[in-house]
């Protein structure tokens, strides 16, 4: 999949022979560079526009100059771009970071995608505080008129959380792109592993040894993840004792499954990449040591470190 994603990207280019890229230094013929600073001008005005659509197509335009001269790679536009994942619209930041990668600057784009994804751990720690903080007022007594200012708050806190997961499985996913151990190393250091939370198909298309070891962690605390909520369930049956189950008792009882099917889906996504290299994973559904022995036999057929990003060009 990843080698008809570049294809596609490479057969919709152009190269300038009078652009020139040494390394990770660019620089830019006279009407390249003319039409690079008009551009910058122009759209730069439109990345700072409320509209989120006004603000994607200015993002989209700076992007589009690189289609010119892939051979040598903008640092000015990788920058721009780079900066728009600290706007404010969370659609804004998606569109940034889905336009990183070929044929922008290399080297830039991979360090912003991997501060972006470090800055993602501060702010889930700062949420889920939050989330307890608030968890503790409503625990308490109070008025209606405060319960529904704390419900609010607790709803809002609540939707950043799920945005923040959704945005840090899209700088995942983009660093996928960048065949580089600091790609992995990031996502290894600012995810969880959890088949359960999260298939870790970015760290299979990565692929250094590193990276396909870390998956066996992956499948313990997804089981973990599982059993602690089957047995703290079971402790909840043993204390109702006789007394019927409540709706939301009942609710609860689903969670296990819920989580299950992640797993399931998880595993489904994980063999789907292990086959994308030639690999036949153990089939859906197949138990953790099942797994975990597969990767220790199939280590040998993944690299100890990526060939690196190290220029401009790709």
């Amino acid at each position: 999949m990843l080698v008809s994603f570049f294809v596609a990207v490479l057969l919709s280019l152009d190269t300038c022979s009078d652009c020139s890229c040494v390394g990770r230094d660019v620089k830019l013929c006279v009407p390249h560079a003319a039409l690079e600073r008009s551009t910058l001008d122009r759209e730069g005005q439109g990345m700072k526009a409320k509209h989120e659509a006004a603000a994607i197509a200015s993002l989209e335009a700076i992007a589009a100059l690189t289609q010119q001269h892939s051979n040598a790679p903008s640092a000015k536009v990788a920058e721009t771009l780079a900066a728009a994942l600290e706007h404010e619209s969370w659609s804004v930041r998606q569109r940034a970071a889905e336009l990183l990668g070929p044929p922008q600057h290399a080297e830039i784009g991979l360090e912003a995608l991997v501060r972006a994804l470090a800055d993602t751990k501060q702010h889930f720690s700062r949420t889920a505080a939050e989330l307890r903080a608030l968890d503790t007022k409503l625990a308490g007594k109070l008025p209606d008129k405060r319960r529904e200012v704390l419900d609010a708050e607790r709803k809002a806190c609540e939707e950043r959380k799920v945005a923040l997961a959704k945005w840090r499985r899209t700088l995942s996913a983009r660093l996928a792109l960048f065949p580089d151990d600091r790609a992995v190393d990031a996502i290894l250091a600012s995810t969880s592993r959890n088949l359960v939370l999260n298939s870790d198909v970015a760290l299979v298309r990565l692929g250094n040894k590193k990276a396909v070891r870390a998956l066996q962690e992956s499948f313990d605390n997804g089981d973990k993840n599982i059993a602690d909520i089957e047995k703290e369930l079971a402790n909840r049956d043993a204390a109702r004792g006789n007394r019927p189950k409540t709706l939301g008792e009942a609710m609860e009882g689903l969670v296990v499954a819920r989580m299950q099917e992640a797993r399931l889906l998880a595993q489904n996504e994980l063999m789907a990449a292990f086959a994308e290299r030639g690999l036949s994973s153990p089939g859906p559904g197949a138990y953790t040591s099942a797994w975990k022995k597969w990767i220790d036999q199939n280590l040998g057929a993944f690299p100890e470190h990526l060939p690196g990003v190290s220029g401009a060009a790709w």
